[in-house]
């Protein structure tokens, strides 16, 4: 599929499909959007002590790094370079919740480490516009949720405790959706995991 994309034979947008990467219509989410979209009980802010058989977690691992391999290709060859790139952060960001649900918390920050890296350099793309000016306090909350997966629910609270304190000297009628939305579920995650911390005290 992916040499047929390359060839032109086949639309790139059929394959981000099937990865479920995009919509139907072809639409990938932007990076800012899926993170703060993502599920708050997801497996990605769960403490779980499953553990994968290694041949099993072999084939997954090895399946996540050759789709990031072609979606960077893909990124090279392909005339829309806008959906595939946002395609690679969202593969890049699945890569880092699979790991995580696995148990695989290692993996996961390096998963995490290496989203960030892209956004970076993607930001000084002509793609800039499409990345908020909060993602970096998104890509905390992210950490975040890693952390209490580690069972470390102090230094993720005080994650949340940062990003609030940072916007709420932004919280005036004015405020964009995007920061609203980070605001309140930088709240609503720093609750929870208070409520978790207390109940296990």
């Amino acid at each position: 599929d992916v040499v047929k994309v390359l060839e032109g034979s086949t639309p790139s947008t059929l394959l981000l499909n099937q990865w479920g990467l995009c919509d139907n219509g072809g639409n990938v989410q932007r990076v800012g959007t899926l993170l703060l979209n993502s599920d708050p009980g997801s497996s990605h802010g769960k403490v779980t002590n499953q553990k994968s058989d290694a041949l099993m977690f072999r084939s997954l691992e090895t399946a996540q790094c050759v789709k990031e391999l072609c979606l960077k290709i893909l990124i090279k060859e392909s005339p829309d370079r806008r959906n595939t790139t946002h395609a690679l952060i969202s593969q890049v960001y699945k890569s880092c919740c699979l790991y995580s649900e696995l148990g695989r918390h290692d993996l996961a920050k390096v998963a995490l480490s290496r989203m960030r890296s892209l956004v970076d350099s993607f930001k000084s793309s002509e793609f800039r516009d499409d990345f908020p000016n909060t993602l970096p306090l998104i890509l905390h909350l992210e950490d975040a949720k890693i952390m209490t997966c580690q069972n470390n629910f102090d230094t993720a609270i005080t994650h949340c405790k940062m990003i609030v304190n940072h916007l709420k000297n932004y919280v005036t009628g004015a405020i964009d959706q995007d920061n609203r939305q980070l605001l309140a579920k930088s709240l609503l995650l720093g609750g929870i995991w208070m409520t978790h911390q207390n109940v296990d005290s």
